[in-house]
């Protein structure tokens, strides 16, 4: 981390990032588990000292299964050495005759090897808990453990190095489009990607002074600033705000033997994001050999060979289709620098904005992952540019459509928002309100082609304003502003610890047995990069009702 005055700004950044994606109305309730207490220089690890180190092991095969291959921030032997330090801080491995029915306390000194160790734990056990049994208890471990990780983050002064710091603020990123309340993307994203450019990451070493960096430390620069961009450029254009730097300045090299195709390509696509949000949003000048339709002509053979090239990709954390859909959207819907696109461009829009509708529904009733600020951000993006088509394009959506069809490809989204309330972030269900109110009045004309558009100037300001959010109004891109927080999202039940490990599976997880006699984590037992299955929580979790806290 920067040294001096530069240091506590980031850090100040940082901890303002660390505020929910969302106004919080009510003090939150302090549950006695899951409290952290700071005595002097160190800090509580109560949660994760219960946590049994077979458990902590499959948790990090899991990370590695299911994350690494879309946001490579961190190779094995890194995050292997921060859980060997974490574990040998509190004496693991844990008795099997230990109690669980007294409250453990354990206090460490505050460290950055705890800070990704937990982060890690957190953003793990969210997969595959969607429509689970044990989804409650799942997400309350993980919330608990994240919460206990940052006091880590708010007490240290100093990183070992640059790099790890961006890789803890990336981590607690990831974490905040997981569970939103836990902090805010907005800020942290914006902080990760600067930090990156003050560190000079985007841009390929001098010769001289690579000469003095290994391969692999080149290989991880290029790793963390490529996440940097992708998440910077996912999250700039679902809010339709500046990009933290233009892709001029960027010179650095893409990954070489250790990204995945799947991250390759997630890159590119990313790099086809962003020209199109710098010249919709940013004003970025046309390239010269084009004119306006010559360029939109351009993008999309573009966008169309890349869907190409991918579309085999199952391991996405996006489909091919759904990225498709949503940069054809992108590219012909109305911006500052073209307020009403043509009768074509709001047809193209409005279809390919029903459709990546149609594809993210699927991914979200049936993907292990949960993303919700990105899915409720991209499904109110499409919803915004669905009603501005249909008030300025309707003629030519109802030549092609019929009004039953039109009708079915609208409610998409409404059902997205909906589910996404469903999975952990009720406030989405407030905008499936919003957008059922502005839709029906567009409807009228649809269904019936004699009744005459009635949509009030009002309803154009609040369309405009939700189509356009701007800097002043950054507090309305925090879904759910004004809705009642409930008290605990998720709060750690005390009988958790009452709950048996030895009847969870983790035969497909953590083979071999762990031994206590051996290494905490031995390489040559400890393959990181394995397939993994789904945890199997189930068992221990057999009665307990995922429903009862929503």
């Amino acid at each position: 981390m920067p040294s001096g005055s530069g240091a506590t700004e980031l850090l100040m950044r940082v901890r303002l990032g660390m505020t929910p994606s969302l106004s919080q109305t009510g003090q939150r309730g302090t549950n006695p588990v899951a409290s952290h207490r700071n005595d002097g220089n160190k800090v509580d690890a109560s949660v994760l000292a219960r946590v049994p180190p077979e458990i902590v092991r499959a948790l990090v095969r899991k990370y590695f299964s299911v994350f690494q291959p879309h946001y490579p921030l961190i190779d094995a032997d890194a995050l292997r050495r921060h859980v060997e330090v974490v574990g040998s801080s509190l004496g693991w491995p844990l008795q099997q005759h230990e109690s669980h029915d007294s409250e453990i306390n354990r206090l460490v000194v505050p460290s950055h090897h705890f800070l990704i160790a937990y982060l890690v734990l957190a953003i793990a056990l969210t997969v595959d808990t969607i429509d689970a049994v044990h989804e409650t208890r799942c997400m309350s471990l993980s919330t608990s453990l994240f919460t206990e990780g940052v006091a880590h983050l708010n007490s240290l002064s100093t990183c070992p190095s640059d790099i790890t710091w961006v890789q803890a603020i990336l981590l607690a990123t990831l974490y905040a489009t997981i569970v939103p309340r836990s902090a805010n993307v907005w800020v942290l994203s914006g902080v990760a990607m600067r930090t990156c450019v003050e560190l000079g990451l985007h841009r390929e070493l001098p010769t001289g002074i690579m000469a003095s960096h290994g391969p692999d430390d080149k290989e991880t620069r290029r790793l963390v600033f490529w996440t940097a961009y992708c998440i910077d450029r996912s999250i700039c254009s679902s809010l339709q705000r500046p990009l933290t730097t233009l892709d001029a300045t960027i010179d650095t090299q893409l990954p070489k033997d250790s990204a995945s195709e799947a991250f390759l390509g997630s890159i590119e696509y990313h790099q086809l994001l962003s020209e199109m949000t710098q010249i919709h949003f940013q004003a970025e000048p046309l390239p010269q050999q084009f004119d306006w339709d010559g360029w939109l002509t351009d993008m999309e053979r573009r966008l169309r060979q890349w869907h190409l090239q991918r579309r085999s990709d199952t391991k996405s954390i996006e489909s091919p289709d759904f990225a498709l859909s949503r940069g054809l959207m992108i590219l012909h819907r109305p911006s500052p620098r073209v307020p009403r696109p043509s009768e074509a461009s709001l047809l193209m829009s409005f279809e390919a904005a029903c459709t990546a509708a149609c594809a993210y529904r699927e991914q979200i009733a049936s993907g292990s992952l949960r993303r919700l600020w990105i899915s409720a951000h991209y499904t109110l993006e499409a919803a915004m540019v669905v009603l501005f088509c249909l008030r300025h394009g309707c003629n030519s959506i109802r030549t092609k459509f019929a009004p039953h069809k039109i009708l079915d490809m609208t409610k998409l989204l409404t059902v997205n928002f909906v589910m996404i309330a469903d999975q952990g972030w009720p406030e989405a269900s407030a905008y499936a309100g919003i957008y059922e109110r502005l839709l029906g009045t567009l409807l009228e004309p649809v269904l019936s082609p004699s009744a005459l558009s009635c949509f009030s100037p009002a309803q154009d300001a609040e369309l405009l304003r939700l189509l356009y959010p701007s800097p002043a109004r950054l507090e309305k891109l925090r879904l759910g502003h004004n809705i009642q927080q409930a008290e605990g999202d998720w709060p750690l039940d005390s009988d958790i610890w009452d709950t048996s490990w030895q009847l969870f599976d983790f035969e497909s997880l953590a083979e071999p047995t762990f031994d206590q006699e051996t290494e905490l984590f031995n390489t040559s037992q400890w393959i990181l990069s394995d397939n993994t299955g789904a945890l199997d929580l189930e068992s221990a979790f057999m009665t307990y009702d995922p429903h009862e806290n929503f």
